[in-house]
C-alpha cells in the first residue's frame, strides 16, 4: 500500500501538472496513484488540504479533475493510507 505522505505527494503533482497543462503527465500520476491507492477521489485528496478559502479548494479539485482522478465526494477513510 502507499504510503499517505507518497499519496498525498502524487495528488499534489499531478493537480500541479495539470495546472501546467502537462494534462498527459498529469494522468500517469493519477493513474500509478490509482494503481497504489485504489478509490482515491478528489473528494479524498481534498480532505488533507489546509486552504481557508473554499475558492482554493475548487480550484485544487479542477486540477485533479482535469489530471484525471475521480469526481467523488469525500468519504470517511479508515485506513491511515488513504488521503
Amino acid at each position: 500500500m502507499c504510503r499517505p505522505i507518497a499519496a498525498s505527494s502524487s495528488a499534489w503533482g499531478s493537480a500541479a501538472l495539470a495546472s501546467l497543462g502537462r494534462n498527459e503527465d498529469a494522468k500517469a500520476v493519477v493513474e500509478r496513484l490509482v494503481e497504489l491507492q485504489p478509490g482515491i477521489t478528489c473528494g479524498t485528496a481534498i480532505l488533507q488540504t489546509r486552504y481557508a478559502k473554499p475558492e482554493h479548494r475548487v480550484a485544487l479539485e479542477n486540477a485533479l479533475r482535469r489530471a484525471g482522478l475521480p469526481k467523488g465526494g469525500p468519504r470517511r477513510v479508515d485506513s491511515p493510507a488513504i488521503l
